[in-house]
């Protein structure tokens, strides 16, 4: 069916809006069976304004609708660059329908229509020489959409096209025909331009098969070293026999750039044996290339690869004989210490001492007989690293190479020695680390100590002792360390004798050391130091003994508390605090009339806790002290021994200029079940000079009537044989409760709490 001649009536300017309405027509009549009339609406809609040509080709474009070849034709001579670049698209719209069934609603499949595409490609041939370079653009996107044979030919002709866009596009298309444009491609890898190159080998990479070798050969001669390295990687993604043997050309005879690209092509080839192809560069004449021959080669381990490898440790490279080594030590293979024997009398410092490591790691059994002179060797790092790698070995000969070293003139050397003495274990090494103990390096006799301590062996005590007077402190202080490790009795006096010590931490971790293994029998030394002139150790020494806590602290804490500094009569009264004894509230009443209130407000907290009836007089005289703080704690403390006795002084406390202790009072009495409690607190409720303010009276009525509720209760029970009068405890405070709640005394304090 041919399509009608276009109207040449004059129409209004079209909007976009108005050509969707046409388009909308067009399918409601194609819908009713009209098959001219998509035509004629074309026709009509081309023949509208210009401006509007190109959105109205772009309507029926996503409408889905063909477009005659006639109104084709008239808009590939249409005077607007965009009218024809509209035209282009238009084809290859259609293009990519027909060649992407099913084919949407309005696309006929009928021959006419196939027919068009033949007929496009002739129609492409007059935009493909258009003066405007979009345009031709334009064309080269439609021709390769149209899959045609004879799309290639235009192909062809774009990529000679003047302009390199132009060249561009056409060969990065022309990868859509496949082996087809293969001849096309070989001809536009010769273009002037490198991005057409690069298009060129992107399109043969997406074909992928041995045919694009020839063009790629043609690419390994590109004078930009960008354009070899992507026919290289091209090679390398093929791979097959024929891509193989290229890449081997370019090992013999390429630059040093594309030799070491070569070579990393060729190590990723999974299919064809690189590996010979790789060992016959070895003596290439750019020290990165043997490098990257010998990474490659790590990468295709074989049999054979160890000999080549084994060559590079005599190159004259320092780059490449670490890098052999690298790669012997990656590969693992035993045949090769041989040859590291050899580099372990290398002239490069990092050589020796890398081939130190690997013969570890390869023969970790036979370790002494290579590293043994190295002990000596005269570069202090290769004498470090064999001295460790001799500590590290399981070749039992080494640890007597190691015991031979200490008398080494380095230090370091002594100090691995040190360190393979302690893998002897205990019975054959505290002997000869002992005898170490008088090394000149401080850091030497440090270790040893330690190692010591860590065997635990009270052997070493008596040696120990005496580096307790060694100049340096960080021995002394290994000292310390390795003798609460070890934790026997034996160690007590040593550490005892470490609390003269002139330096701070020494003591203090003398004192700490004592305080964890010592138990009673350290507090004969802690006492020691509570008459020296040192107030951090006095405090640390006090807080000890208040952690043994045991009977036979509280004589030195009774002398402790009258101690000049503040900070060590607080710590000895909160020490004190810790033993459950009747004997400690003589001291703690001494420090109740000390001159500082937190003083007094540890000894009252201490004498609480004790819960005894024998407290309740010395914290009846807080209750005037001139601390609220003091008073509060003394009264709450009254409280604790619900004793009818504490009646009469928390009565008192009724009084208090402060609120917080007339409350502290009320609550307090409220634990003291008896009829002097509930008297107390009625004679406070009456009127008298100076109202209570109103929440201490509210508390005290609601505690009175319960306190008096409860009495009536208490009052009705009938008594048993024996029993004395109502409970004066709202709680008991008997031993057993103490022991309790405080935990039992040590070595002897009775825990007498009698209420």
């Amino acid at each position: 069916m041919q399509a009608p001649e276009p109207h040449n009536q004059s129409r209004p300017n079209l909007r976009w809006w108005e050509c969707g309405q046409h388009v909308q027509s067009i399918e409601q009549l194609l819908q009713n069976g009209d098959p001219g009339a998509e035509y004629k609406l074309i026709g009509d809609l081309c023949s509208g304004a210009e401006e509007d040509k190109s959105r109205t080709i772009e309507l029926l474009i996503l409408a889905g609708k063909t477009i005659s070849i006639n109104i084709l034709r008239e808009m590939f001579g249409d005077n607007d660059p965009d009218v024809r670049i509209a035209a282009c698209q238009a084809l290859g719209s259609i293009a990519d329908l027909l060649n992407h069934p099913p084919y949407p609603y309005g696309i006929r499949p009928a021959a006419e229509v196939f027919g068009a595409l033949t007929e496009g490609v002739d129609l492409l041939s007059q935009p493909i020489l258009d003066d405007d370079v979009f345009v031709r653009i334009a064309a080269v996107s439609a021709a390769s959409k149209l899959r045609n044979a004879s799309s290639i030919d235009l192909l062809t002709v774009a990529i000679t096209d003047e302009h390199e866009s132009v060249r561009t596009a056409a060969v990065k298309q022309l990868h859509n025909f496949g082996p087809q444009a293969i001849d096309a491609l070989s001809l536009a890898i010769k273009d002037s331009s490198r991005h057409v190159r690069a298009g060129v080998l992107e399109s043969l990479v997406a074909i992928g098969i041995d045919e694009v070798i020839p063009a790629i050969s043609i690419a390994l001669l590109d004078s930009d070293v960008t354009i070899v390295a992507q026919a290289i990687g091209i090679l390398a993604s093929i791979q097959t026999p024929k891509s193989a043997a290229l890449l081997s050309a370019i090992l013999q005879s390429g630059t040093p750039a594309a030799r070491k690209r070569a070579i990393q092509a060729l190590s990723k080839f999974t299919n064809v044996d690189a590996t010979s192809l790789i060992k016959t560069i070895h003596d290439d004449a750019e020290p990165y290339v043997r490098r990257e021959a010998l990474l490659a080669l790590t990468v295709n381990f074989d049999l054979e690869s160890t000999d080549h490898i084994s060559k590079s440790l005599a190159d004259k490279s320092v780059l490449i004989r670490r890098t052999a080594l690298e790669s012997l030590r990656k590969a693992a293979d035993i045949r090769s210490i041989e040859a590291l024997q050899k580099s372990i009398s290398d002239e490069d410092p990092i050589v020796r001492t890398q081939a130190v490591e690997i013969l570890l790691e390869l023969s970790p059994h036979q370790a002494a007989k290579y590293l043994a002179p190295l002990i000596n060797d005269e570069i202090p790092a290769i004498r470090n690293a064999a001295v460790k790698a001799l500590a590290q070995s399981e070749d039992p000969s080494s640890m007597e190479v190691l015991a031979q070293s200490w008398q080494a003139n380095d230090p370091y050397v002594r100090y691995a020695a040190v360190m393979a003495l302690a893998r002897l274990g205990k019975t054959t090494a505290i002997e000869p680390l002992c005898q170490m103990l008088s090394d000149k390096d401080h850091n030497v006799r440090a270790s040893c100590i330690r190692i010591l301590g860590d065997l635990g062996d009270d052997l070493s005590v008596p040696a120990l002792s005496v580096c307790l007077a060694d100049t340096d402190p960080t021995v002394r202080l290994a000292a310390v360390a390795a003798l609460q490790k070890i934790g026997t009795d034996q160690c007590l006096g040593p550490l005892a004798a470490a609390l003269t010590d002139n330096s701070y931490v020494v003591r203090k971790n003398a004192l700490d050391a004592l305080t964890e293994i010592g138990g009673v029998l350290a507090i004969e030394p802690l006492s020691s130091v509570l008459s020296g002139p040192d107030l951090r150790i006095k405090e640390a020494a006090v807080k000890a003994l208040g952690s043994i806590a045991a009977f036979e602290c509280v004589t030195h804490l009774a002398v402790s508390i009258t101690d000049n500094a503040m900070e060590v009569r607080m710590a000895s009264a909160v020490a004190l605090g810790n033993i459950v004894d009747e004997s400690i509230i003589p001291p703690l009443s001494y420090a109740l009339h000390d001159e500082f209130a937190a003083v007094r407000l540890a000894a009252a907290a201490s004498l609480g806790s004790l819960g005894a009836v024998a407290s309740i007089e010395p914290l009846s005289w807080l209750v005037s002290d001139l601390n609220v703080n003091v008073r509060q704690t003394a009264v709450v403390m009254l409280g604790n021994t619900c004793h009818f006795n504490a009646v009469k002084p928390l009565a008192r406390a009724l009084s208090d200029a402060e609120t917080s202790v007339r409350l502290a009072a009320v609550k307090a009495l409220a634990g003291i079940r008896v009829p002097e409690s509930l008297q107390a607190l009625k004679v406070r409720l009456r009127p008298i000079s100076g109202e209570l303010d109103q929440e201490v009276r509210s508390l005290i009525k609601s505690t009175a009537d319960s306190l008096e509720l409860s009495l009536a209760a208490m009052s009705g029970r009938p008594r048993t044989a024996g029993s004395e009068a109502p409970a004066a405890h709202g709680r008991p405070r008997t031993p057993k409760d103490l022991l309790q709640r405080y935990g039992r005394p040590r070595n002897g304090g009775t825990g007498s709490a009698t209420d």
